[in-house]
């Protein structure tokens, strides 16, 4: 769930720089293909780290998720235990299914 949630928090912090800067933000993105954090704006680019201390302000936690979540974009040692966790799962579900019992 943390991945889901993750692409979840990328699109967060799209649509809220959007709401800071209305009609600057997704015209840059869209049309001209800059990504969100290469965006400048009132002096600052616009960096998910500079959103969501923004964002923190009413969402205390916001930062921590944003943490926990990225060692599942981005390689890291959490992610390498998801997967295999999950991998000995779907084997094992796999065996069990298919042994002559």
């Amino acid at each position: 769930a943390l991945p889901l949630l993750r692409l979840q928090m990328d699109n967060l912090c799209v649509i809220y720089a959007e709401s800071l800067y209305p009609e600057k933000v997704l015209p840059t993105i869209l049309e001209k293909g800059k990504s969100l954090g290469k965006i400048k704006l009132s002096g600052e680019y616009l960096t998910n780290s500079v959103l969501l201390d923004k964002l923190s302000v009413q969402y205390n936690n916001i930062k921590d998720i944003w943490t926990e979540s990225c060692g599942y974009i981005h390689p890291s040692k959490a992610r390498e235990e998801a997967s295999k966790s999950y991998m000995y799962k779907a084997e094992t579900i796999f065996l069990m299914s298919h042994s002559q019992v």
